[in-house]
């Protein structure tokens, strides 16, 4: 995409518009002001119907090192399907499962467009149709992972993630629900936004064992297996 440019409306209550190189001016809804220079633009078109243009700037990170992190705000997030994340201090994080609650009305939607005619104007409403309950599902769990994330970025100094292997996750019986979970999209969100507040994020192999180890003594269980949900350490502490 070319250099865009956004300029402020002429007048009170007046559209403001973007312009575009041998487009002109495009009516915008207007976000939060940029003041640095705007390298690029790229123009995306949703399934639902909206045009989205995203903004390439270019602006100088301050070289100063991170203030160090106090370890009483300092916290570890693992991630799961039964729970979306079990933090260290004992807070449990619900999964929201947006996909699965609006199964039913994408089903609707999906045999709707099957008895429509190709390339009928019916079939096309059908499609765009479809393309709405994905789009609603979509902006659903983004605005509730942003919420999150943004959330624990500015509650605690420092955060440790595993480095979980969603891949092959996803390959699994679980795909429907590591896929609604968007396990990724978490993580990703997390990386700039500590970057952002200038917290700590740390990534932990995916080879140690998190999960089998007792947050009480520390004792390492070799022997759980995935379907061991709970399972109670030697020192009494009871974990799932």
């Amino acid at each position: 995409g070319g250099g865009g440019k956004r300029e402020p409306p002429g007048g009170q209550g007046e559209t403001p518009k973007g312009y575009v190189p041998k487009v002109g001016g495009v009516r915008v809804r207007q976000g939060p002001p940029i003041y640095c220079p705007i390298k690029g633009a790229t123009f995306k078109r949703e399934a639902d119907g909206p045009w989205y243009v995203t903004l390439t700037a270019e602006f100088e990170m301050p070289d100063v090192p991170l203030p160090p992190a106090n370890p009483e705000r300092v916290v570890g997030v693992d991630l799961g399907l039964k729970d979306f994340a079990v933090l260290s201090d004992g807070t449990r994080i619900a999964p929201p499962r947006f996909y699965r609650k609006g199964l039913a009305k994408l089903r609707r939607a999906q045999r709707e467009l099957s008895r429509k005619r190709r390339g009928s104007k019916n079939r096309e409403k059908a499609r765009h149709r479809l393309s709405k309950v994905h789009a609603r599902v979509r902006n659903q769990r983004q605005d509730w992972l942003h919420k999150l994330t943004t959330g624990l970025v500015q509650k605690y100094d420092g955060l440790c993630i595993e480095d979980l292997n969603l891949k092959g996750m996803a390959r699994t019986k679980l795909s429907t629900s590591v896929l609604d979970a968007a396990l990724g999209e978490f993580r990703r969100q997390l990386e700039y936004k500590t970057v952002w507040h200038r917290k700590h994020l740390a990534v932990i192999d995916r080879y140690f064992p998190s999960s089998k180890l007792c947050r009480e003594c520390g004792t390492i269980h070799t022997a759980l297996t995935l379907s061991d949900r709970v399972w109670t350490c030697g020192c009494g502490a009871v974990h799932d």
